[in-house]
């Protein structure tokens, strides 16, 4: 399979922390798609390796689900996908889903969607959790990450993500 059409825009690491060692470096294989993003807290926070508690974080300007999707330039292999999402201000809860898909245009097939995951932040609660995916797909194309936050008037935001091969 040869290079894949460019779609979104590339990965900005501005204020890039070292990328771990065993994922993939994002900034340099895919481009990204984003349903919305607030301006002081852009996709790009997802992927600029200030990973954990206390990292930066994407924020969605507008309310309700949002997606943020990874478009790779050539097919990759995918074996896990970690999410990680940090609530400092309010009480709520978010539904994560990860979904790997193979192809392009109206030939986009899923090959992995993982069973949906819920962070719950609450006062005297966790204020940071971290989710694992094993999708174990190969040529993997594009990945879609959805956050849908409840109550669906709050904004969508996550920590970061990281891919390993």
């Amino acid at each position: 399979m040869g290079a894949l059409s460019m779609v979104g825009r590339p990965i900005v690491r501005k204020y890039a922390g070292p990328v771990a060692t065993d994922a993939i470096d994002l900034a340099n294989v895919a481009s990204v798609e984003v349903t919305s993003e607030q301006a002081l807290y852009p996709v790009d926070h997802l992927f600029d390796g200030l990973a954990g508690q206390g990292g930066s974080c994407w924020v969605a300007s507008a309310a309700g689900m949002q997606a943020v999707t990874l478009h790779f330039h050539e097919p990759i292999d995918v074996g896990t996908v970690v999410v990680e999402s940090e609530e400092r201000w309010d009480t709520r809860v978010q539904h994560i889903d990860v979904t790997a898909m193979q192809g392009s245009g109206p030939e986009t097939q899923p090959v992995h969607e993982g069973k949906s995951c819920s962070f719950d932040y609450a006062p005297y609660r966790a204020s940071f959790h971290r989710a694992t995916w094993a999708v174990a797909a190969r040529g993997v194309t594009q990945l879609r990450i959805r956050v849908t936050p409840t109550p669906l008037s709050l904004r969508a935001t996550l920590t970061s993500v990281i891919v390993r091969g």
